[in-house]
């Protein structure tokens, strides 16, 4: 970071949260479980502050209605323009639906479970404010050629098992499949008539290279959910293992690749994700070594504007980026997204 430019964008663990559900900024309503003690306002004020303070002016710097700032907002630079977005700012807190699921509001086991339920009228994911934003950036081509989005996670739910190896789990709604309605409605702002903007976020530990679906599957854009840099908490993608019903295997008929509804009745294009091994983290390894076994690494987006195409690399964590080495990267990885056609291809 030292000699490029650089934005960073806050999340649930900046503030000492697990998880993160901003509710617009409706009381102190910061994450599960909360943590006594802890002021949020000021604690989340100081975070945006190191955190943001490098960013452009915000779109809208209307506070939220307990004082928090804002930080959502857009960045032309090098032919590129960019959309940043907070996508737990106003989101709803999943106590607000009743998941039956126990003691975690946002965990739900049972695979029976009516989904339909937990997408009420009211509940909120970008908000009103972000949403209109999101829709004028992606009609304004004023100074680029093309569009990056900037956010904390997928706009989908695609892991299955979290934590440990064999833990199943039916639905997240701390992931971004859920509240759908306003998931989809983000999927459908930044799908506009022009060129799709590519999706970059994170938060996952997982990474994963999908293709978003609103209306039917396949008509948004691409996302690239980064590697973690030092990925504990693990999660899986293994819609197979659990009979999730696919279309339209990858390119290379990678297992676990295709077109899905997530557990959220989203659609999704799985084309590559990064699975740690499907089995418990052997002892012994030092702290690099249980990086690179959890699928830690790097992302990278090479933006080239004369061709049009998104150049994607996920590096395992202990490689050499240099020697060419295929098993460098994580399975699926490089490739290349043509921004006209949307269609991908593998990197050379």
């Amino acid at each position: 970071m030292r000699d490029r430019l650089t934005l960073v964008v806050p999340d649930d663990h900046d503030v000492f949260q697990p998880n993160i559900w901003g509710e617009g900024g409706m009381g102190y309503v910061w994450g599960w479980p909360k943590i006594d003690g802890l002021d949020a306002v000021p604690m989340v004020q100081v975070v945006h502050k190191t955190h943001a303070s490098h960013h452009p002016d915000p779109h809208d710097p209307t506070p939220l209605s307990n004082g928090i700032s804002t930080y959502y907002g857009e960045l032309v630079f090098g032919d590129v323009g960019f959309a940043l977005l907070a996508d737990r700012m106003w989101k709803s807190d999943p106590v607000e639906v009743n998941s039956q699921s126990g003691q975690r509001p946002d965990h739900i086991t049972d695979p029976t479970f009516d989904m339909s339920r937990l997408d009420k009228p009211g509940l909120q994911f970008l908000g009103e404010r972000q949403l209109a934003f999101l829709r004028d950036w992606a009609d304004d081509w004023r100074g680029h050629k093309l569009k990056i989005v900037l956010s904390e996670t997928t706009f989908s739910a695609v892991a299955t098992h979290h934590g440990k190896h064999d833990a199943f789990l039916f639905a997240d709604l701390d992931s971004g499949g859920w509240p759908q309605t306003g998931r989809n409605e983000a999927v459908r702002a930044m799908s506009r008539p022009k060129l799709l903007p590519l999706h970059v976020n994170g938060d996952q530990h997982l990474a994963t290279l999908t293709r978003y679906g609103a209306d039917a599957p396949r008509d948004g854009s691409w996302s690239f959910c980064v590697p973690a840099i030092a990925a504990n908490y693990q999660r899986w993608w293994r819609p197979d293992e659990i009979g999730m019903p696919h279309a339209n295997r990858a390119v290379d008929g990678a297992p676990n690749t295709g077109d899905y509804v997530d557990s959220f009745g989203n659609h999704v294009y799985v084309h590559a994700v990064g699975n740690p091994p499907n089995r418990r983290v052997p002892g012994g390894l030092g702290r690099y070594e249980r990086a690179d076994y959890k699928m830690s690494g790097l992302g990278f987006v090479t933006v080239d504007t004369d061709a049009l195409t998104y150049r994607l690399d996920a590096f395992r964590f202990a490689c050499d980026a240099t020697d060419g080495n295929p098993a460098d990267q994580l399975p699926g990885w490089p490739v290349v997204i043509d921004a006209v056609t949307n269609e991908i291809s593998p990197a050379s």
